[in-house]
């Protein structure tokens, strides 16, 4: 994150010494307890990444114990569930918002689905003021769409050629998806 015009930020470089001796009494703490953590297999509440991530933190926490496992393990919960929720809602929201956008269509040229996508009022890419999911673009509707195999193809609409959604899209993204 950047700083706005008149605004200032101290310097780490000036809050290092506190830091430094916290970090040489966490390393002390850690090679004293190297081979109880090498052992450890905490009780992850994430999986796959998320737990490569966070597994050496639970593991320290279980070691330190008081309250410090659950406090750790409820920051995961909260924080993964978050990701996720996020992750997958956005996707959920476009493949429901391009199925009513389709409708009876066969076909749609690329820009036209942003447009009708992003005309929705409660569509993720609705707003271009928004910077964690502005107005979508054809690139970033592209990937996002790759991720459920939905491809586009260059097909003739009129005199034109535009990268096109089609019909056998349309039939992906009608299976499964209910209109809210």
């Amino acid at each position: 994150m950047r700083c706005g015009p008149g605004e200032s930020v101290s310097q780490f470089r000036r809050r290092r010494a506190p830091l430094k001796d916290l970090g040489e009494r966490l390393g002390a703490w850690v090679l004293a307890h190297h081979d109880e953590l090498q052992l450890a297999e905490p009780d992850l509440p994430a999986e796959d990444r998320a737990a490569d991530c966070w597994e050496p933190l639970c593991a320290v926490a279980d070691l330190a114990g008081r309250d410090w496992p659950s406090r750790i393990h409820l920051a995961c919960k909260v924080l993964c569930d978050q990701a996720t929720e996020e992750d997958s809602s956005l996707g959920v929201r476009l493949l429901a918002d391009l199925h009513g956008v389709f409708d009876d269509a066969d076909k749609l040229a690329t820009e036209s689905i942003i447009d009708l996508v992003c005309a929705i009022g409660e569509a993720s890419c609705a707003d271009d003021r928004d910077r964690k999911h502005p107005r979508i673009n054809p690139r970033g509707l592209a990937a996002l769409l790759r991720l459920y195999g939905i491809k586009s193809k260059t097909v003739r609409i009129g005199g034109s050629t535009p990268a096109v959604t089609s019909a056998t899209t349309s039939a992906t993204l009608g299976s499964g998806i209910s209109r809210p």
